[in-house]
Parts: C-alpha cells; structure tokens; sequence
C-alpha cells in the first residue's frame, strides 16, 4: 500500500506548466513536446475559434494527460478547463486520417469552451450571478454542440477535420442510395 501510495505523490509532483496570457497548459514532464504542440496550436489558431464563436476567452487551464491507449479530450465548460489525451487514434478509428492530432483535438476543444460559455443579455447576467449553469449555450442540441466544433476543426485544412473525411460522404451517401437518408438528428 506504501508503494502505491509513493507512486502517486511523486507522479504528482511531476507536473509543470507553460503559461500564455491565453492558456495555462498543466503536463507530466514527459509529455513537453506533447504540451508545446498544443500550446502552440491553440495560440495559432484562437482568432479563428474567436472568430466563428465571437468570444473571447481567456486563461483557460489545459491539462495533458495519459489515460492508456484511449484517443480523446473533452472541454469542461462548468469548471472552465480542457483536458487533452495523449495517445493519438490509431487504425481502425474515425480519426485515424488526421493530419496532426494535437491540432485537431486542441481546436475541437477550444471551440467547445469558446462556445459554450458564450453568454449575452439575461444569460450573461444569471451566469454572473449564479455561474455555469446558467451559460445558454450548454443546453443547445448535442448536433449544434458538435456540429460547430466539428465545422471548426475541419477549417484548419483541407485534409483534416471530419467534414473532410470521405467517411462522412460516404456514410450520408450509403444511406441515401438505400432512401434512408439520416435525420438532423443522425447526420
């Protein structure tokens, strides 16, 4: 029980940071080049996320971690942090076509947080008040969630993002040839 417990509090205290004015990116010093790719990437493409979500974040924490072989990230818009996994997809998977993991992921998740806690008018003012909770956008549909963090990670290039992704085409175009064609909800 000792070990196990030596383990996790010195993997604690292996933890850096490397801080922008725009992000605060938290890491497991063998992950460096892990946390400069997505730095970099987040800070490249901001005044896009900006751009299309009309907010201007600041001061987001991003945490780099290691959660075996699983191929993700998730924004947390409650809490206000991005959590980025360090293992990119393999064969086999949706995203194995990426380009660049790190960008993609960073982008998506950015644009996640860039959108979900845009808030204006009585919104604005409840979430000043009570929080996160009341940020309107989190209780929009799961398809206009997705479907504009999908959009804005498919702006980065032509060869990247899902709606570059011949699956996506082929998948819609399956189910029409069979007048099954998806609903809003489906595609």
């Amino acid at each position: 029980m000792g070990f196990v417990f030596a383990f996790f509090l010195f993997n604690w205290f292996d933890w850096k940071t490397l801080k922008t004015e725009n992000f605060t990116v938290i890491y497991n010093s063998e992950y460096y080049w892990e946390a400069i790719q997505t730095l970099q990437n987040l800070e490249y493409y901001r005044q896009g996320v900006i751009d299309l979500t009309g907010n201007n974040t600041r001061n987001i924490p991003v945490v780099i971690e290691d959660l075996g072989t699983m191929s993700n990230g998730f924004a947390d818009p409650f809490l206000y942090n991005i959590h980025i996994f360090t293992y990119p997809p393999g064969f086999g998977s949706s995203l194995e076509g990426i380009e660049n993991w790190y960008r993609t992921v960073s982008v998506h998740e950015y644009t996640h947080i860039a959108h979900l806690t845009k808030t204006k008018g009585f919104s604005k003012i409840l979430t000043g008040l009570f929080g996160a909770p009341f940020q309107s956008n989190m209780y929009a549909p799961a398809w206009i969630i997705e479907g504009i963090t999908v959009f804005s990670e498919s702006r980065i290039s032509p060869y990247e993002g899902r709606l570059n992704d011949g699956f996506f085409d082929s998948y819609i175009g399956a189910r029409v040839h069979d007048n099954k064609f998806p609903s809003i909800i489906e595609a």
